[in-house]
């Protein structure tokens, strides 16, 4: 039988294989690199460009990148005007400003199947040429609700059009469900690397620490994941700020950098800032630390801390975090619940009392040696519960495959 061809389009704002970081592009990442062991598809990944992809091949997969012409450029400059109108003016609309080059690249091409990573209006361009002609599938990983760029009607014409939805978590798939329940919608969890997160070498946690003058005393906790408010980061440098109080060499190890840099990111980071001042000795901002080295992070780490106020879709970075033994305190929204049980950390509910609720639980599991006995859960606890990239990766092609059958 020959291998069937696929057309993965990335959601379009950095670089696939993951460079520069990035959940989905992880994500798609690993589907690459085990269909190299175990080939089921002849893959066409389209991506932004970046210049660290310039060494990279595969024997499965062609990495094709956008090379942008003049009017391409102008197109896109129109794309963010017209969001930061529908911003201001409160319209919930948006789209991508690489849309229309990424779905260009594939016109006139031909494949089995068309996966669509998360972009919505990528899925309607692409359904426009190939409905009928390829099987076309639609990955959602984020909530649907509040997001200018997943409107009512780009999820109808996914409901409608779409020959498969896989979806991150059980949370998306219910919400999906809830407005448009005749469609094939199917969970597909998110997977984790054991082998690349798990223990972690003395020596590069003593690198770690000394390149951030930290201590052996100190009680670290983590915060992996973009400074914008949606993620609850203010609200957990109020907290720390009352923690630090009593035990003043706990320090709050923030990984990760503003999204794309909009003014009111930057006003945001401002608003930060004058927060964390009169700690700032007992915040370390690390910037963006690289996916492959974040298990040095975690290890280094006595809790994590997720206190995102959004919809979180799934929440990998917990998952990370308690896969190599790190407990984890997170609020209890969207797919976090899937990830986080009371055997490997603590669940936050959102409330006025959100500041309280993270100092309290932060400090009990300083103070508390329940902590010890959530780490030694952890590590069996991700290994009974969650995919590994080659479960995943069956679990993906399965359910693709099934499509044919259905014919």
């Amino acid at each position: 039988m020959s291998i069937k061809t696929m057309a993965i389009l990335t959601p379009g704002f950095v670089p696939v294989p993951a460079v520069r970081g990035g959940a989905i592009e992880t994500l798609i990442t690993q589907i690459i690199e085990e269909n190299e062991k175990n080939p089921k598809f002849r893959i066409d990944v389209y991506t932004v460009n970046d210049e660290k992809l310039d060494n990279i091949s595969y024997k499965y997969t062609d990495i094709i990148k956008t090379n942008k012409s003049i009017i391409d450029n102008i197109i896109s400059l129109k794309h963010r005007i017209i969001n930061k109108l529908c911003r201001i003016l409160k319209i919930n609309y948006a789209i991508g400003t690489n849309d229309r080059y990424i779905s260009k690249l594939v016109k006139n091409k031909s494949y089995n199947y068309i996966l669509v990573e998360n972009n919505m209006n990528i899925f309607r361009i692409v359904n426009r040429r190939y409905k009928g002609n390829s099987k076309i599938i639609y990955h959602l990983h984020n909530s649907i609700e509040n997001d200018p760029a997943k409107s009512f009607g780009f999820c109808r014409d996914i409901a409608l059009d779409a020959d498969l939805i896989l979806t991150a978590s059980d949370f998306l798939k219910k919400q999906f469900s809830k407005y448009f329940n005749n469609c094939n919608i199917v969970t597909l969890s998110n997977c984790i690397d054991i082998k690349q997160f798990g223990t972690t070498h003395e020596n590069y946690i003593k690198e770690f620490k000394n390149k951030y003058n930290l201590n052996e005393s100190d009680f670290l906790i983590t915060y992996s994941g973009r400074l914008t408010k949606e993620k609850g980061i203010k609200e957990l440098i109020l907290a720390m700020k009352d923690v630090v109080k009593k035990y003043p060499k706990c320090k709050l190890i923030i990984v990760g950098k503003k999204w794309f840099g909009s003014r009111s990111e930057n006003q945001y980071y401002k608003e930060l800032q004058k927060i964390y001042k009169s700690i700032e000795k007992n915040i370390i901002f690390t910037g963006y630390i690289e996916h492959d080295r974040m298990p040095i992070v975690y290890n280094s780490s006595h809790i994590t801390v997720v206190p995102s106020l959004c919809q979180e879709a799934f929440g990998l970075s917990a998952l990370e975090s308690i896969a190599c033994s790190t407990p984890v305190i997170c609020t209890n929204i969207g797919g976090l619940p899937e990830v986080v049980s009371y055997d490997v950390g603590r669940l936050v509910d959102i409330n006025d009392d959100l500041v309280n609720n993270l100092k309290k639980n932060i400090m009990n599991l300083i103070e508390d040696k329940e902590r010890n006995i959530l780490s030694q859960n952890s590590r069996q606890y991700v290994i009974n519960n969650f995919n590994t990239p080659e479960l995943y990766f069956e679990k993906f092609y399965t359910e693709i495959y099934k499509l044919d059958k259905n014919e």
